[in-house]
C-alpha cells in the first residue's frame, strides 16, 4: 500500500494554474482507499509506551464550559505543547466532548493538549462554532492551561493543529499567543462568515455569547507577534477553500512567517492522506525552532 507523500509546497502562481487546468471543478475522488489506508496506519503506530491521560473543564464564561483532555506520554521527546481543535461536528454521529486527532497525536511525542468547543454545550444540535463563543475569556483561560502544562515539563512553544474550522481558530490562536507558536492548519477557513455553515452557528451565537469573526487576512496583516507562524495544507479538490478561503491568508500582509502547501491527492475538503498531514507538520516544526533561534538570537 502506497503511504508516500504527495505535498508540494503551494504560491500563488500555483494556485491559479489549478483553476486554469482541465481537471479544474473536477469532483474529489472516492475516499474509500483513503479510509482504509488511514485505518491501517493508526494501527501500526500503535506502540507499547504508556500514555496519562486527564480530563478536566474550565469554566470561560457564566456556566459556558471548556472541555479538555491533556496526554502525556512517560517519555516526552518533543519541546512543544500540541494543542488540537477540531472542526465541524456531525451530532448525529458524535457525541462530544470532541477530541480531534486523539488517536494519530502520538506522532508528536510530546504533550498534547485537546479542546472541544464550548459551543456543544449551547445547543444539542450545535456542530461547529470555530471557538468563538466567548473568546475574549476564552483565549486567556486556554493560554493559562497551557503556560501550566509548559512550565510543569520545561517546554518553550506551541504547535497548534486544526482543520477547516479548527484550522481558523488555530491559525487565531497562534497569532494571539503570548508564546512562540505556529499553527498547522488543514483547509482553514479565512473568514467564517463566508463558510456555506455559518448560519448554523449565527442562529445560536447570541446565547453562546459568540463574538463577530475577525478575518485572518486582517488579523495577519495587524498583529505584531514576529514569534507566530502558519504553516498551511490543501488538498487539491478542496476548491472552496482553495478558492474563498486560502488566497486571502497567502496575499495578506504582515510579520507572521508562513508557508502553504498542497496536497496532489485528488481528495476534497474531508479527509487527508497521513504522510501528507505528517509532512506539513514537519515543515511547521522547522519553523517553530526557527522562530525560537531568532528569539534567542535577539
Amino acid at each position: 500500500m502506497d503511504v508516500s507523500t504527495t505535498l508540494e509546497e503551494l504560491d500563488l502562481p500555483t494556485l491559479k494554474g489549478l483553476f486554469r487546468a482541465e481537471s479544474a471543478w473536477a469532483e474529489p475522488r472516492d475516499d474509500s482507499d483513503l479510509k482504509q489506508l488511514q485505518r491501517s496506519l493508526r494501527s501500526s503506530e500503535q506502540s507499547d509506551e504508556k500514555i496519562s491521560a486527564v480530563k478536566g473543564s474550565l469554566t470561560v464564561y457564566g456556566s459556558l464550559p471548556l472541555d479538555y483532555l491533556i496526554e502525556t506520554p512517560d517519555v516526552i521527546v518533543s519541546d512543544y505543547v500540541h494543542v488540537f481543535l477540531h472542526g465541524m461536528v456531525n451530532r448525529r454521529e458524535y457525541r462530544p466532548p470532541m477530541f480531534y486527532r486523539r488517536s494519530s497525536s502520538r506522532r508528536t511525542r510530546g504533550v498534547c493538549l485537546f479542546l472541544s468547543d464550548p459551543v456543544f454545550h449551547v445547543s444539542e444540535d450545535a456542530g461547529v462554532g470555530w471557538y468563538l463563543s466567548a473568546y475574549s475569556k476564552l483565549r486567556p483561560a486556554i493560554e493559562t492551561l497551557i503556560a501550566e502544562i509548559c512550565a510543569r515539563h520545561g517546554l518553550n512553544g506551541i504547535v497548534w493543529h486544526g482543520t477547516s474550522s479548527g484550522g481558523y481558530a488555530a491559525i487565531r490562536m497562534a497569532l494571539d499567543s503570548s508564546m512562540p507558536s505556529v499553527a498547522l492548519a488543514a483547509a482553514p477557513h479565512n473568514d467564517p462568515r463566508d463558510a456555506p455553515h455559518w448560519h448554523m452557528y449565527e442562529e445560536i451565537k447570541s446565547i453562546a455569547n459568540g463574538t463577530d469573526p475577525v478575518p485572518l487576512s486582517d488579523l495577519l496583516e495587524t498583529t505584531v507577534n514576529a514569534r507566530s507562524g502558519v504553516v498551511t495544507l490543501i488538498n487539491d479538490r478542496d476548491w472552496h477553500h482553495l478558492y474563498a478561503h486560502l488566497p486571502h491568508i497567502m496575499i495578506a500582509k504582515g510579520v507572521t512567517s508562513r508557508r502553504h502547501y498542497l496536497a496532489r491527492s485528488g481528495l476534497g475538503h474531508f479527509g487527508y492522506r497521513e504522510s501528507d498531514y505528517w509532512e506539513a507538520y514537519e515543515a511547521a516544526i522547522a519553523m517553530l525552532s526557527d522562530l525560537l533561534k531568532r528569539k534567542a538570537g535577539a
